[in-house]
């Protein structure tokens, strides 16, 4: 199995009830201790500060576990405790204003390197269209192989 395991935050949604004219919705969640880490975004960034095989695989294998049909994207956190993630989806609905559906996935794997990772879990290369490329490739030499 794949020795690292990750987890998020608990988070609550707090539904204001309106007084007069005001009414509101508030989305909650503790901040991990530790140092906060943006490891990527919902439009294709990707740390270069720090580069983690961790949340990167994460977001191939939502994609892959999903058929292709969503992916955990915006990925930030302490370590491997994540918080305020943001899905893209193929038809590009559900998930707020965020979700930049099929162009959001293809920004990731513009961006993204296949990585041991990914490999363990047996993600599948992405196809880009022809004008992203022709998939996603090694980070490095070193990390080709398992």
């Amino acid at each position: 199995g794949v020795p690292k395991a990750i987890d998020y935050v608990q988070s609550y949604v707090l539904d204001i009830k309106s007084v007069g004219c005001f009414a509101a919705e508030a989305f909650i969640e503790p901040g991990p201790a530790g140092e906060f880490i943006k490891f990527s975004s919902n439009s294709g960034f990707v740390s270069d500060e720090l580069v983690r095989n961790t949340p990167h695989a994460f977001s191939h294998f939502t994609f892959d576990e999903s058929d292709g049909r969503e992916m955990v994207v915006d990925v930030q956190g302490v370590g491997d405790l994540f918080t305020d993630p943001q899905i893209h989806t193929i038809d590009g609905e559900g998930y707020g204003r965020g979700n930049m559906g099929v162009r959001g996935i293809a920004l990731f794997f513009a961006s993204h390197r296949c990585n041991a990772i990914c490999r363990r879990l047996r993600c599948t290369p992405f196809n880009h269209s022809p004008d992203f490329g022709s998939g996603t490739i090694p980070a490095s030499q070193s990390m080709q192989t398992l």
